[in-house]
C-alpha cells in the first residue's frame, strides 16, 4: 500500500526550528517526532530562506473577506446599524480599492459568521446620550442622593394597553393554513397612569381611553395636586 501523507504540525515544525537555531542535530528531533528527513530539510530551508517558522497554507478556500475588513464592517455596523448589504459592500470598496471584491451574499454569510443578524430596529431619542442629557442625569442623581431620599417620593407613570385580544395559534390539517376571521375594529386603547407612593401605595390613578395629551397629564397633576392637598404627609411629586 502506499504511504500516506502525513501533514506535519505547526508545533513540529516549531520544534525543529528551535533544534536548527540551537544547533542541535534537527533530523534526530525530526525522527524522534515522526516526520521525514526530507521533510525537516524543507522546513529548515523555509526558515533559512524566507525567515518563516509557521506553516504556510495549505490549501483550501481564502478567506474572500479578510479580518481588516471584517473589522471595518463591524465598525461601520455599530456607527449606523440601518446600513444595507450594498450600501456596506460600497462603503468597503472606497475605504480598500485594493481589497477582492466581494458580493452581498458573501457579505451576510461573514455577518452571521460574526454572529450579527438582521433584527426589526426599535425607535430611540436621537438626544438620549447627549453630553446636555448626561449632565442633567447627573443633576438629577445629585438632588436624589443629598434631597429626595430624605423626602416621601411620589412616582408617576403611564402604560398602555389595547383591550382587543386574540389567540395566535390555532390547529389544521399539515400543509394547510390556519386563518381566523376578524373584524375591521380591534378594541380601543386604554391608558392607566398612576401615582405611586413608597412601600407600593397607589395615591391615585385614571383610566383614559386613548392617547395621553399633554392636557391630560396636566388634569392628572392638578388631581393629584389637590389629593395631597387634602393628607398631612408632605408627599414630593
Amino acid at each position: 500500500m502506499p504511504r500516506r501523507h502525513r501533514i506535519t504540525s505547526a508545533t513540529d515544525h516549531e520544534r525543529i526550528i528551535e533544534a536548527y537555531r540551537a544547533e542541535q542535530d534537527f533530523l534526530v528531533v525530526a525522527a524522534a517526532l515522526g516526520v521525514h528527513r526530507t521533510t525537516a530539510y524543507s522546513i529548515v530551508r523555509v526558515y533559512q530562506r524566507e525567515n518563516r517558522v509557521e506553516v504556510a497554507h495549505a490549501g483550501g478556500r481564502h478567506k474572500i473577506i479578510d479580518n481588516e475588513t471584517l473589522d471595518l464592517i463591524v465598525m461601520l455596523l455599530e456607527v449606523n446599524p440601518m446600513m444595507t448589504l450594498r450600501e456596506i459592500k460600497e462603503e468597503v470598496m472606497d475605504i480598500f480599492p485594493t481589497k477582492p471584491h466581494f458580493s452581498e451574499v458573501t457579505l451576510s454569510r461573514y455577518l452571521e459568521g460574526e454572529l450579527i443578524s438582521l433584527k426589526m430596529s426599535r425607535d430611540s431619542p436621537a438626544e438620549r446620550n447627549s453630553p446636555a442629557v448626561k449632565e442633567a442625569r447627573h443633576a438629577y442623581a445629585t438632588w436624589m442622593l443629598a434631597t429626595g431620599l430624605q423626602q416621601q417620593l411620589v412616582y408617576i407613570d403611564e402604560t398602555g394597553f389595547n383591550l382587543w385580544n386574540k389567540r395566535t395559534y390555532g390547529r389544521a390539517r399539515r400543509g394547510e393554513r390556519v386563518h381566523r376571521a376578524v373584524g375591521g375594529q380591534r378594541g380601543r386603547n386604554t391608558t392607566v397612569i398612576a401615582a405611586i407612593a413608597e412601600h407600593c401605595r397607589i395615591l391615585y390613578h385614571e383610566i383614559h381611553y386613548g392617547s395621553v395629551t399633554k392636557e391630560v397629564f396636566s388634569d392628572f397633576i392638578a388631581s393629584l395636586a389637590a389629593i395631597k392637598s387634602e393628607t398631612q404627609d408632605p408627599y414630593l411629586f
